[in-house]
């Protein structure tokens, strides 16, 4: 679980990054994504699944 929790958490700051790109070079298609917001939608998506990981980790023990 740990790993999933560091996984989640890295990719979570690579997607607020390359939202932060696109907002300072403009509308650049970037992966294939025309709007900066997705990936801030992404980064949360995988916030609350770091939340939700490390809560279960908790749990066990």
């Amino acid at each position: 679980m740990k790993i999933l929790t560091w996984i989640c958490g890295i990719l979570a700051v690579l997607m607020v990054i390359f939202a932060g790109i696109m907002g300072l070079f403009g509308v650049v298609p970037f992966l294939t994504v025309t709007k900066g917001i997705n990936f801030i939608h992404f980064a949360n998506t995988l916030i609350l699944f770091m939340i939700a990981f490390i809560l279960c980790d908790k749990k066990k023990e």
